[in-house]
């Protein structure tokens, strides 16, 4: 919990990845409930910290464990388990998979839609990122058509 709560403390202070790093790589070594929420917290803090300091391989290979564990304990539709599944797709754009990035994306969208409905900002989101994924791995039309709609609903929604 100490542990989790200096994550928090820095969570928002960019020249502190490295000690966020190093927070999370003595996770490892400590003998905890491996089921507790609070390591979950602080294992998807250390995943952020290692894909925000650009160690992308290794944020999301922690991602990928932590969502294993997520589904097991928390289950697949918990507010935590589908922000780890945003984080990975994110990291995954982020290195150049950008096809990996839409599949888990648009995957995470019908969920999201189910989840937490049409009209939630996670939705409208993952929404958006598909629609700057999709221009980026050069679908312009699917994009600017996923773009035109999302105008639409935020013009709506807000």
């Amino acid at each position: 919990m100490a542990i989790r709560t200096l994550q928090q403390a820095l969570a928002d202070l960019p020249r502190e990845l490295p000690t966020l790093i190093r927070l999370g790589d003595y996770l490892e070594k400590l003998q905890v409930n491996e089921d507790s929420p609070e390591l979950l917290d602080a294992r998807a803090a250390y995943g952020q910290a290692l894909g925000e300091s650009g160690k992308l391989e290794e944020a999301l290979n922690s991602l990928q464990a932590l969502l294993a564990d997520q589904t097991r304990i928390l289950g697949p539709d918990h507010p935590d388990t589908l922000t780890t599944r945003n984080n990975i797709a994110d990291f995954q754009a982020e290195s150049g998979a950008i096809e990996d990035a839409l599949a888990a994306a648009e995957a995470l969208l019908a969920d999201h839609t189910r989840i937490l409905g049409p009209d939630h900002p996670d939705t409208l989101r993952t929404r958006n990122n598909i629609a700057y994924w999709q221009a980026q791995s050069g679908a312009i039309e699917d994009a600017l058509a996923a773009a035109e709609a999302l105008l639409a609903d935020h013009t709506r929604i807000l």
